[in-house]
């Protein structure tokens, strides 16, 4: 069964794999997924976060 996803940078629902970011390091492990609809969603988060 297909999970939805919900898109960190516009806020729609979708299905499938996206484009993940993740979060974290090797010694504490991953802090954080966040999942996008689209590449450009992606780069336009990363890129506001700087």
């Amino acid at each position: 069964m297909a999970m939805d996803n919900v898109c960190a940078y516009c806020g729609r629902s979708f299905k499938g794999k996206g484009w993940p970011h993740v979060e974290g390091d090797s010694n504490r492990g991953v802090s954080r997924i966040e999942q996008f609809c689209s590449e450009e969603h992606r780069a336009a988060f990363l890129n506001s976060n700087l």
